[in-house]
């Protein structure tokens, strides 16, 4: 038994320091911050509400495909709000 766990040990050390390098190169996920609103905003296909005002926009994407990881080739921006019943999402 001694011998199955050692080889276990082994087994996962191996795994282990051979993915350290592929997990050192993962890029960093980006983050979407959700602001919370005491009034919904008007849903209309428009940014112009003052609430949305409120959310931070983050326009942190790469693109799959063609190219992986690249740059997007159009920009795109994505707004969050929050309020007590729902989550609103604008994204352009």
């Amino acid at each position: 038994m001694r011998f199955v766990a050692h080889t276990c040990a082994q087994v996962l050390v191996a795994v282990t320091a051979h993915m350290a390098p592929a997990a050192a190169q993962l890029p960093q996920r980006a983050t979407l911050q959700v602001a919370r609103c005491a009034e919904p905003p008007t849903i209309d296909g428009g940014l112009d509400d003052p609430v949305w005002k409120l959310a931070r926009p983050s326009d942190v994407f790469v693109q799959v495909e063609p190219r992986e990881g690249e740059a997007p080739s159009e920009r795109t921006e994505i707004r969050a709000l929050f309020d007590a019943d729902c989550l609103y999402l604008a994204v352009r």
